[in-house]
Order: C-alpha cells, then sequence, then structure tokens
C-alpha cells in the first residue's frame, strides 16, 4: 500500500465512523498527519504512545523537549501534540465552569486525571455540589508520598460547609494502576459518611482513581458502584467500640 494511503487511513475513518470508533494511536496519528521516510505515521504515532508506555494520561504531560526525544519527531509534531492535549485540558475545565454535571464515577475519574499535579503521589479532592448537581468547587485536601496520603475528616467537609455544599465526592489518586481500596480507605469512607448523614450533606461517593491504569484494568474504584455507599449501620457499629 502506497504511503499516503496509510497516512490518510485514519482521517478516513473519522469521516466515515466518528472520533469516537478510532483508537488512540489513530487520533495521534491524525495529529501526526505524516509518517517519516521509511515510517508510516500510524507506527509513529505507536512508538509516540509506546515512549508513554501506553498511557495516554502520561503522554499529555510530556514536555515538547522529551517528545522531540523520540525518532521522526521534530519541533512542530511536538509542538502540535503538546497543543492538542493543552486544548483538551482548557476544554474540560471550561465545561465543568460552565456547570456541565459531573454525573458518573467515569467523569469523575477523567477530571480528576487532568486536575492531578502529579501521577507520581496521592492526592485528595473534595468535589462539591450544589442542590442541582452542579459542581461548585474541588478543594485539594491533600498531596502524600507515593503510598500515602493523610485526609482529616475535618479539612474534608471545612470548604463543604463553608460553601454550603449540598453532597459531596470524596476522591483519592492512586500513582499505581490498582484503584483498589486498602483497608484505610473503607474505613476513612465509613467515615465520611457518618460524619456527612450527621451535618447533613449527601456523600455521593469516594471515588479512587488509578493514574497510570493498563488496558485491561479498571481504571477507578467506586464505592458507590460497588454497592459499598450504604455505609450508616457499618459506621454506627465502629464508634460505640
Amino acid at each position: 500500500m502506497p504511503q499516503k494511503h496509510i497516512d490518510e487511513l485514519p482521517r478516513e475513518r473519522l469521516l466515515n465512523k466518528g472520533s469516537d470508533a478510532l483508537t488512540d494511536k489513530e487520533l495521534i496519528a491524525i495529529l501526526l498527519r505524516t509518517g517519516t521516510q521509511g515510517k508510516p505515521v500510524l507506527e509513529l504515532a505507536q512508538e509516540i504512545l509506546d515512549s508513554a508506555n501506553g498511557n495516554l494520561l502520561d503522554l499529555s504531560r510530556t514536555s515538547v523537549k522529551d517528545l522531540c526525544k523520540i525518532s521522526g519527531i521534530g519541533e512542530a509534531k511536538a509542538v502540535g501534540l503538546a497543543a492538542s492535549f493543552a486544548l483538551a485540558r482548557r476544554l474540560l475545565q471550561l465545561k465543568l465552569e460552565e456547570g456541565e454535571l459531573i454525573d458518573s464515577p467515569d467523569t469523575v475519574a477523567d477530571y480528576i486525571r487532568n486536575k492531578a499535579i502529579s501521577p507520581d503521589q496521592e492526592e485528595a479532592h473534595v468535589l462539591l455540589f450544589d442542590t442541582r448537581e452542579r459542581l461548585i468547587k474541588d478543594t485539594l485536601v491533600s498531596v502524600g508520598t507515593l503510598n500515602k496520603t493523610i485526609s482529616h475528616p475535618r479539612e474534608v467537609f471545612r470548604e463543604a460547609i463553608r460553601e454550603s455544599a449540598a453532597a459531596i465526592i470524596f476522591v483519592h489518586t492512586h500513582p499505581s494502576f490498582d484503584p483498589t481500596p486498602s483497608d484505610d480507605d473503607i474505613k476513612l469512607t465509613i467515615t465520611l459518611s457518618y460524619i456527612a448523614s450527621i451535618i447533613d450533606i449527601e456523600f455521593r461517593d469516594h471515588v479512587i482513581v488509578a493514574m497510570r491504569p493498563k488496558p485491561e484494568s479498571p481504571h477507578y474504584f467506586s464505592f458507590l458502584k460497588n454497592g459499598l455507599l450504604d455505609l450508616e449501620k457499618f459506621a454506627k457499629e465502629s464508634f460505640k467500640n
């Protein structure tokens, strides 16, 4: 197949099936537009993904300087990729500022991955919502080391009370690929759920976001989605002991 046909293939699929039907590699290929001598654009796009171990989030944080280190990527292509990722982040932020709903664990996870300071350390966020289920504020509660972050319930609810939030979602990140909750995560969720019931703030969910998810693994854990938010009776038992 001639080189130009390979380079045009992702664009043809975009026109025929829409952007959601394309893989990450194909979308990157469209941004690159062309490959290099002896290297089709799809192959070059795959090498770019491989440079970030297939993790699109890590790739989005790669500097222009580091992108230029990839064989076949010049400054123009590197700048184009970096600009595209920056626009995606800004678009997400604008949608949230306009009151777009964060109405599922999926949207929570996507939002936090774009907002997180670093994928290499745990962060804890509290998302505050009004009575119309719109995001009021995202409060960064704590930033920890690779395997530990401390979130005192006082810090979690301080801004919620100040902003008169009707509901909150507690979110924290795992630097690894595994979002499975630890015993401490479960205990904290019980505590937060119980306190929220006392001060009449809806505790919607605790979402754990894996910052380096593997394609075959879940990229987040939702206590709500896993049926673990009906915790009031367990919380009361915990406070009795």
